[in-house]
């Protein structure tokens, strides 16, 4: 491109005011210094300045088309219309508006815009906006998420976010929320694991329809016993049970339809009503064994205080009577077994006979059951063939020493229970066996 400025003079005659003029061209194909020069609205096509433009050098209105400038341009020098702003290097730019006919770039990311989706025809970085010019409801915005090249990108539907029936909270990761309320139509599974309660409740109101299945850790279609592994005591208007109450580990109170006997387990000390029973076979109890035999009826309404029956079961107890008619002496003839240690129960008979059928040394053991007067008639036997070993008489005997009976005779010994001691009354001679 020529750049030319003329200068015409026309010389009549010297003089300082009379200038010889000359016309200037400029070529700006080659490397040119332009000092003190003013150019009024020039046309410059495709110019290349380089170099430092300095000092007070105006550009007025000028129209460059296509300029490529580099160097430094000082003064206050302007450029109405720029080209490239700031080189390969972006610098700030301030306007009242900014138009990019492709796109804007913010790093790596880019803003794009255009008619159509941009999946499968936008090429763009992950993170990178594209603007739909004919987009409706759910498909005027779209994001890349993913891939370098022209898919992977996704239409954000931000119009059909609703917080009356928001979208997925939190994204693949759950997250922390706060709500007034919360109502959900499926399942609210927690996978948080144990040693942490996944629900902390403030209110004690009632919840209507929670069905547990686990109250403290006990499952109430097997429940453990209430107040823990040791039982409580328990206070209400009605405690009601569907098949028995137990009285500790052994005696249960039971109830059903028909005879206990072969058909109904407990303890001894048991105890079973019988709801179809009637006039003595309302109430039985386990007098004997483990298993479901050993129930007896019980009769009360049959009981006659002018003859009765059994007084006091197999543990006689006291009793007040106007008087007693005795048929016969009271008292019956026990036989204990002889052994190492020879046990005698005061309930057994008043008479206990030891036979004592070899040589070897044996204990007589403190009476059983006995009660402050009770009457104890203890003879030895000797059956041994020859003479018995040594008789130890248990602590609770008061009495003189005793003479072992020799070999074919017997020796009685009796004794008065005082409440803490059995003491001697008598004792016989030796008798023939």
């Amino acid at each position: 491109m020529l750049m030319r400025w003329m200068l015409v003079a026309v010389v009549a005659c010297w003089s300082p005011a009379v200038w010889a003029q000359t016309s200037e061209q400029v070529n700006t194909s080659s490397a040119q210094t332009l000092t003190n020069k003013t150019l009024t609205a020039p046309t410059i096509t495709s110019p290349t300045v380089s170099g430092t433009v300095a000092g007070g050098a105006s550009y007025t209105a000028p129209t460059l088309t296509s300029p490529t400038v580099s160097g430094a341009i000082g003064g206050s020098a302007t450029w109405p219309a720029p080209g490239t702003i700031g080189g390969t290097t972006p610098g700030a730019i301030s306007g009242t508006t900014i138009t990019a006919t492709s796109s804007f770039v913010n790093g790596t990311c880019q803003l794009l815009s255009g008619a159509g989706s941009p999946e499968g025809v936008h090429t763009a970085p992950v993170c990178s906006r594209y603007l739909r010019t004919d987009g409706s409801t759910g498909t005027t915005l779209y994001i890349k998420e993913s891939g370098v090249g022209n898919t992977g990108w996704v239409a954000v539907a931000l119009s059909s976010v609703s917080w009356t029936a928001p979208g997925t909270i939190g994204s693949g990761t759950p997250n922390t929320g706060a709500f007034t309320t919360l109502s959900a139509t499926g399942q609210i599974t927690s996978t948080l694991a144990s040693g942490t309660a996944p629900l902390v409740i403030a209110s004690t109101t009632k919840v209507s329809n929670l069905n547990g299945d686990l109250l403290d850790g006990a499952d109430w279609s097997a429940p453990a016993a209430i107040g823990s592994t040791t039982p409580a005591a328990i206070t209400g208007t009605t405690v009601q049970a569907n098949s028995s109450f137990n009285a500790g580990t052994a005696a249960t109170i039971r109830w059903g339809t028909g005879s206990p006997e072969g058909v109904v387990t407990a303890n001894v000390s048991s105890l079973f009503f019988r709801t179809d029973g009637s006039a003595g076979t309302v109430l039985y109890s386990k007098e004997a064994g483990t298993g479901n035999t050993g129930w007896v009826a019980v009769s009360p309404g049959t009981v006659d205080w002018g003859s009765p029956g059994l007084i006091g079961g197999t543990t006689p107890g006291p009793a007040n009577f106007t008087s007693v008619l005795a048929q016969r002496w009271i008292g019956t003839i026990a036989t204990p077994t002889y052994g190492a240690s020879v046990t005698i129960n005061g309930n057994d008979g008043s008479l206990n006979i030891i036979t004592a059928t070899n040589s070897t040394n044996f204990t007589i053991a403190n009476p059983l059951n006995a009660y402050a007067g009770q009457q104890l008639l203890i003879q030895v036997k000797n059956t041994s063939g020859g003479a018995l070993g040594t008789i130890t008489w248990d602590t609770q005997y008061k009495m003189a020493s005793f003479t072992k009976p020799a070999n074919g005779t017997r020796r009685t010994v009796t004794f008065i229970y005082d409440g803490t001691n059995w003491v001697e009354v008598s004792c016989s001679p030796e008798v023939a066996n």
